[in-house]
């Protein structure tokens, strides 16, 4: 038992992945990405990281106001209030895929 005919012993690999966190404001074009948590073993990783969206918040309608230039050459903006939701998305850095 633990005998592979190739290497005449049995490979030990530990799987690791690097892993970050990208995050947005849905409506919004800007995304933030944290730094990357090398070598993870099990997919967990600590972040000391803060996302900071800024937007205009209306209280009374309960929504965000998103602004945006139809074309670059016109210089009014229409204006759109849409709920408040942001996006988390976690993602692997690796550069040669594992497996």
């Amino acid at each position: 038992s633990g005998i592979n005919a190739e290497y005449g012993y049995q490979r030990r690999v530990r799987v690791m992945s690097d892993i970050y966190v990208k995050g947005w404001l849905k409506g919004q074009d800007k995304k933030q990405r944290t730094d990357v948590h090398y070598r993870s073993l099990n997919g967990e990783g600590n972040f000391n990281w803060r996302f900071i969206f800024p937007f205009e918040y209306l209280p009374a309608e309960e929504a965000m106001v998103i602004k945006k230039r139809e074309h670059f050459y016109l210089s009014t903006s229409t204006r759109r209030n849409i709920f408040v939701c942001s996006v988390f998305r976690y993602g692997i850095n690796d550069v040669f895929p594992i497996g």
